[in-house]
């Protein structure tokens, strides 16, 4: 029998062979068990998935919370005693609400003489208070608490002692010891060192050179200067007459008394080796000339400034730098070291620290009447608009220099003679004819405005010394600047800035001698002027407004050589007041009834910024940035004056706005843009593509080389966590959906497939 091969064409359906109904039924069963497993497998991962979500954030946020638990126990270990703050208020005229509510109050252990620096060291938008000690010592306070901050910068001990403040450099700060010891810091540690090297000076200098004295000059700085060296305070039983005030009353009818010891005494009492809380090591060696020449020491007594000085683009710090030897210093021979002193600048590069110029100033004997030491930093301003900032400091030599940075030459017109000079040189436009000038005083009590030429524009003698650094603004809201300026009798006086004419209600008698700048800020919005902080030696700070002259008074009883900084920890919206003492305390004061304003902050350069001049970076609150670049909003506001009948320009264009980003683990990126208007504007950043915390900054110049700037700190992908959650757990589910989505199809052919197949394979397969 022949056989045959089966008929095969309706074995077929859907593409798929016909199998026994029991073998189907089986292979439906298997896959819907199958399929329920891979949903309960599905479910679980993402109930792990949602679970881990939860956990990061919550990780996240327990980090958050332990941070603040952190800082809220360390803060609990900042002394509480708020005992010594006492406020009182001589205010007769309605000033609106206003107070300083203490915040917290840290302990530096030694004093702190220069003004602390506000930053976001942390980059957490919380913000902070950095200070220097005499003891050399860098510290960083929590701006909410007052906590000391932890980090490889923080409290380490930098050289034998210090008298400067920490400045900013870049993405960086530096510091600097008494004996010259430059240090460059960020909060991971240091970046680089320096030593400002000694003066060679010849070993018969003052046999060889000419006295300073005995140069020729103009017949009015000879009468000057004979004033400045024989003009002693006043005395008449130990008391003297002083310009005080009493409304309706004549100035010089006013009557304040001072004891005449206690007006002599400089505020530079402090002076090497005076400081009780450092103890300074004796140098036993003797020491050498070599070549003829002796190496006098160099010592730094004030803080440095930052600036382009040279035109190179990039940022230069600026030391003023007093050459004499200590008390203990000991040569091999017959060598005076009181002979040797001089005054000098020295450049250094804003990144190496490597030396680029050296100037010496002034030379003299270490005990001559016009010492040539230098206590007052410099000041950097543009005056003859080639782009560069020129040097401008004024001396204890009694010598006002200005030197220009590139070639160390002194400029055309300068150097002016005025009294011993403890104050910083101030640089403004006082007359708003678009052209810089410079206000200078000196320790018997002459104030005088300069041309950018050298020319003299006006002066005052106020009777009293004058120790800090006059400050400008518009004081009493009339649309002019005025000058402001304490005196060691406790008198503050208000000029009209373009010509010296008293101002309404001024002067006004603090009771105290001052010896701190004074702080031009707005801290009443709604109250026309500039509010005046000052800060008097035994311990008050007074916020007078400038309007009314009168004065919310708060009594610290600590001594106060460093002026108020005025700055806005995140969180409240509104401005704090932070002041450093000779007790080694740094006090917070939350002005309540202020409102923040990017301009309202401390004048680096005495001049008042607010709603006047200055840069405004918008939506600044602390934020997590994504992508690679991100657009910056900022507005530059320029509403100063300007006299166009005498005025050679037509405005302060071009302003240039430079932006730089960083990060606290090395990412750096910087973007230009140029003006040709102010108003609101827009810039686009490149951003890391990691984890990272970091600050946005800028900085406007505008065509006289004045500055102004305004940063916040923020985060780039905070929440990398997530995206690496999902770029593990990404793939799984897309296996899974790919799996159900099969077995789902296979489910449907199977449904299809039993639905014709016949119950009975009876007979199938029969011929």
């Amino acid at each position: 029998m022949t056989e045959r091969a089966p008929a095969r064409s309706h074995l077929f359906r859907l593409g798929a062979p016909i199998r026994p109904a029991h073998l189907d039924a089986r292979r439906a069963r298997e896959t819907r068990v199958a399929r329920a497993d891979m949903t309960r497998a599905v479910r679980l991962a993402l109930v792990l998935v949602l679970v881990a979500s939860v956990s990061t954030s919550s990780t996240r946020a327990e980090a958050s919370s332990e941070s603040v638990d952190y800082r809220a126990r360390r803060a609990t270990h900042v002394d509480d005693d708020v005992g010594g703050a006492r406020a009182t208020t001589t205010c007769e005229d309605d000033v609106g609400t206003f107070s300083l509510e203490r915040s917290w109050r840290a302990t530096a252990h030694t004093s702190v003489y220069a003004t602390p620096w506000a930053d976001d060291v942390e980059r957490d938008g919380r913000g902070a208070v950095v200070a220097q000690t005499t003891s050399g010592r860098v510290r960083a306070f929590d701006g909410g608490t007052g906590v000391d901050l932890e980090g490889n910068a923080w409290g380490a001990r930098h050289g034998r002692s210090s008298r400067a403040g920490v400045v900013r450099v870049g993405d960086a700060w530096v510091s600097v010891s008494l004996d010259g010891d430059v240090r460059a810091f960020d909060a991971r540690g240091t970046r680089a060192r320096a030593t400002l090297a000694p003066l060679a000076m010849e070993e018969r200098w003052y046999d060889a050179i000419e006295s300073p004295e005995s140069s020729p000059v103009d017949p009015r700085e000879s009468e000057r200067r004979h004033e400045a060296r024989h003009r002693a305070p006043e005395s008449g039983g130990g008391e003297r007459r002083l310009l005080g005030r009493l409304d309706g009353e004549d100035e010089d009818a006013t009557t304040t008394t001072t004891s005449a010891a206690e007006e002599a005494r400089s505020d530079r009492g402090w002076d090497v080796g005076e400081d009780a809380s450092v103890a300074e090591e004796e140098d036993s060696s003797l020491r050498v000339v070599k070549d003829g020449h002796v190496f006098v020491d160099a010592h730094v007594l004030c803080s440095p400034s930052v600036g382009d000085v040279d035109g190179d683009g990039k940022l230069e710090i600026v030391f003023a730098v007093s050459y004499y030897f200590d008390a203990h210093a000991r040569f091999d021979g017959d060598v005076d070291p009181s002979k040797y002193a001089a005054s000098g600048l020295v450049i250094l590069d804003g990144e190496s620290l490597v030396t680029k110029r050296s100037v010496v100033l002034d030379r003299s004997a270490a005990t001559a009447a016009f010492k040539a030491k230098a206590y007052a930093s410099p000041t950097l301003a543009d005056l003859n608009t080639d782009g560069r900032r020129d040097i401008i400091i004024g001396t204890y030599a009694g010598v006002l220099h200005v030197v220009d940075g590139a070639s160390g030459e002194p400029m055309r017109g300068w150097p002016r003679k005025l009294g011993q000079m403890e104050a910083q040189v101030v640089a403004v436009d006082v007359d708003a004819d678009g052209a810089i000038e410079l206000i200078a005083c000196d320790v018997r009590g002459t104030m005088a405005v300069f041309k950018s030429t050298g020319v003299e524009a006006w002066e005052k003698h106020l009777k009293s010394r004058i120790a800090v650094a006059a400050s400008v603004g518009d004081v009493d809201g009339d649309g002019l600047l005025d000058i402001v300026v304490g005196t060691t009798s406790g008198v503050v006086h208000a000029f009209r800035a373009r010509d010296g004419a008293g101002r309404e209600r001024w002067p006004i008698d603090v009771g105290d001698k001052i010896l701190a700048p004074l702080v031009l800020t707005k801290l009443r919005p709604k109250k026309t002027g500039l509010d005046v902080l000052v800060a008097t030696h035994e311990g008050a700070v007074h916020v007078v407004h400038g309007r009314m002259a009168c004065a919310y008074v708060v009594n610290l009883d600590e001594k106060i050589y460093a002026a108020p900084l005025v700055t806005s920890f995140a969180g409240h919206g509104a401005l704090d007041v932070v002041v450093s003492t000779m007790e080694g305390h740094v006090h917070a004061f939350k002005a309540q009834g202020s409102r923040f304003h990017p301009t309202a902050f401390s004048p680096r350069d005495h001049v008042s910024r607010y709603d006047s001049f200055g840069v405004v970076l918008h939506e600044r609150d602390y934020r997590v940035m994504r992508g690679s670049r991100v657009d910056v909003s900022y507005e530059i506001i320029d509403r100063r004056a300007l006299d166009h009948a005498k005025a050679s320009v037509t405005s302060h264009a071009p302003y240039v706005a430079r932006f730089s980003l960083t990060t606290l683990d090395g990412f750096e990126r910087t973007v230009s843009a140029t003006h040709a208007r102010c108003g609101k504007f827009t810039v686009r950043v490149p951003i890391p593509s990691t984890r990272a915390r970091g600050e946005i900054r800028v900085v406007v110049v505008d065509a006289l080389g004045v500055d102004a700037e305004d940063a916040y700190s923020t985060s780039f992908h905070d929440d990398y966590e997530s995206a690496l959650k999902w770029l593990v757990a990404g793939p799984f589910l897309l296996a899974t959906v790919a799996a159900i989505r099969r077995a789902d199809r296979d489910a449907l052919e199977l449904d299809v497939l039993g639905a014709s197949i016949p119950t009975s394979t009876q007979g199938l397969h029969e011929e």
